[in-house]
């Protein structure tokens, strides 16, 4: 029984497309995505790290109130970063066409939603303990999971410094993990996502641009 001749053709386009397809669209998402968190975060720590050292006048509602339109305006640039990204599809193009892109996307997406459960077992612990120094283990899960992030990159991509990104997030966490309960631990946060998110996702996003 012989096959299907267009049938094997179509499997040899869906092959192709595999291996040549433009990883640009995708790189420049995934970077825009990775800066915007990267800078939330970082927004995120220098409030609270202000609040409790006394450079801002925030505390209790205050300060509650300051995280919620931080994240509004966070929120709102993710809805125009979406917007975007579907507009810039190339013509002709399906949704999420690009296999690599998708891997990406999805394992980061991955990352956040167990950084979310791991975030609500540490709120449920501190209450149960009375001790707010689990809620500090939260960042140290995000950056663990970041790094399985890159290095499931690195392995479709087999870019060297997409490896060393990912080592970089285990160094950071071991590293920040003896600051934890002392004020330098949100300024070790800060530096650790601008170097390890912002820093990496500019980088994408300029390499995605390029001709």
């Amino acid at each position: 029984m012989t096959p299907d001749p267009r049938s094997v053709h179509e499997d040899l386009a869906f092959l192709r497309s595999l291996v040549d397809e433009d990883w640009r669209p995708g790189a420049w998402a995934f970077g825009t995505i990775y800066v915007s968190l990267g800078v939330t975060l970082v927004a995120h720590v220098l409030i609270s790290w202000g609040a409790s050292a006394g450079y801002l006048p925030l505390q209790g509602a205050s300060l509650l109130a300051t995280y919620v339109v931080l994240y509004s305006v966070a929120s709102f640039v993710w809805m125009r970063l979406g917007r975007r990204i579907r507009r810039e599809r190339p013509p002709g193009a399906a949704p999420g066409a690009s296999v690599r892109g998708r891997a990406s996307m999805a394992v980061m997406v991955s990352a956040f939603l167990g950084h979310l459960v791991m975030m609500c077992v540490f709120v449920i612990v501190a209450l149960r303990q009375r001790n707010g120094v689990f809620l500090e283990l939260a960042p140290l899960v995000l950056f663990t999971l970041q790094s399985v992030v890159w290095f499931v990159i690195n392995a479709m991509t087999r870019q060297p410094w997409q490896l060393l990104v990912a080592w970089g997030w285990l160094v950071a966490v071991l590293a920040l993990a003896a600051f934890v309960g002392t004020a330098a631990f949100g300024l070790g946060i800060a530096a650790a996502a601008i170097a390890l998110m912002i820093v990496p996702g500019v980088y994408l996003m300029r390499l995605a641009r390029c001709p």
